[in-house]
């Protein structure tokens, strides 16, 4: 088990004194591990950017700062859970069912022998208007439309198991 779980900032506030509480977001399968770390008042956290841009979950934009990209940077936030999710039976079973005119569209033109995988990832790429899922990251729309067409609607499905 690592001691690092990805989360998204949802929301940012100032206290009356001064203090800044910060809301996160975690996927439903990293939620035993982060109440294992964080499931009790007071438990040390450190925080780190991942990413400048458009907020993983909720429709504003995050903070307009600039942060250093590095290699840490690169494929985190909205185009990494797209890239894991394409790779899970369940996403490309869900993404199939969903958007079968998608689907059936990159298989008659890719190839029906193309892995469920690139599937499910071509279709993301179609349905968000993007050359590559790590735009999902920098293009507020495409993040937003990945938002709701994928990543609301799927999260829904893995809480219902």
């Amino acid at each position: 088990m690592s001691d690092v779980i990805e989360a998204a900032a949802m929301r940012c506030r100032t206290m009356a004194d001064g203090t800044l509480r910060i809301e996160v977001e975690i996927e439903p399968v990293h939620a035993t591990q982060a109440f294992t770390l964080f499931g009790r008042p007071g438990a040390p956290v450190a925080l780190a950017a991942l990413r400048a841009g458009y907020a993983a979950a909720g429709n504003d934009p995050a903070p307009s700062y600039e942060a250093p990209q590095s290699k840490l940077a690169l494929g985190s936030g909205l185009a990494r859970l797209a890239a894991m999710w394409c790779n899970n039976e369940k996403f490309q079973a869900w993404t199939r069912r969903s958007f079968p005119f998608l689907w059936s569209q990159v298989t008659g033109e890719l190839g029906e022998e193309l892995p469920a995988s690139e599937v499910a990832a071509e279709v993301v790429r179609r349905h968000c208007g993007v050359e590559s899922r790590a735009e999902l990251d920098t293009n507020e729309v495409a993040g937003r439309q990945f938002n709701e067409a994928f990543r609301l609607p799927f999260r829904e499905v893995l809480e219902r198991g």
